[in-house]
């Protein structure tokens, strides 16, 4: 695929997305993803696992929540669902002491 020249410039060169998927990788991060269950939020957990992130998905939401982090663990990403609500300071304190399984710290909020 190109992209059409800016003012008449050549045609530039855009990567399939499974190409440029494959320069993308975040094995070995983990995300945290607040409204991780749903919406924007839940296509961001889908994407940043399909990278290889390990996720923790941050929402209100237990069910979806919880259904959303089975889901990344049985296509064998990582994931981990922490119920909170992030207007809740004091809520907040706790997802981030805890990491889905085999992984390391977070890296990407």
């Amino acid at each position: 695929m190109t992209l059409p020249p800016k003012g008449g410039g050549r045609p530039v060169p855009v990567p399939e997305p499974a190409a440029l998927l494959s320069r993308f990788s975040l094995e070995g991060k983990v995300a945290v993803i607040t409204g991780g269950a749903s919406g924007i939020g839940r296509a961001a957990t889908l994407h940043l696992a399909s990278a290889g992130a390990a996720v923790c998905i941050v929402d209100r939401d237990e069910g979806p929540g919880q259904a959303l982090a089975a889901a990344v663990a049985g296509a064998g990403g990582h994931a981990l669902f922490a119920g909170a609500d992030v207007t809740d300071e004091a809520a907040l304190r706790s997802p981030s002491q805890r990491r889905p399984p085999g992984s390391a710290a977070s890296t990407c909020l």
